[in-house]
């Protein structure tokens, strides 16, 4: 999940990260040889589900990610990635948090 997002922040940051809406779940499928993100659920192999969140990050004055205050970087975002699937003991989910960047100021 966090591998496609890497792909469409390298393709266009302002086309394909900076126009997904913050706090909704994004689904990723390859379609026409390319990755998109679609609000539109689907399952993987008819098992798993991935889903990608992005929320905005702040910085203090030190240029550091600041969890509780601070001043909004518009070429950072955090990525919240959730995966699940059941099986027959129940549902196994793993989260998995880490932060993007536009790199290429693109």
């Amino acid at each position: 999940a966090v591998d496609v997002l890497k792909i469409l922040r390298d393709q266009s940051w302002s086309g394909n990260i900076d126009t997904l809406t913050l706090g909704t779940p994004y689904y990723l499928e390859w379609g026409s040889g390319a990755w998109a993100a679609t609000t539109t659920e689907s399952v993987i192999d008819g098992k798993f589900y991935r889903s990608v969140t992005l929320s905005s990050v702040n910085r203090d004055i030190f240029d550091d990610i600041d969890l509780s205050g601070g001043s909004p970087d518009s070429g950072t975002k955090k990525i919240t990635a959730v995966i699940s699937w059941s099986d027959k003991i129940g549902t196994t989910t793993r989260i998995f948090e880490t932060y993007i960047m536009d790199l290429y100021d693109n």
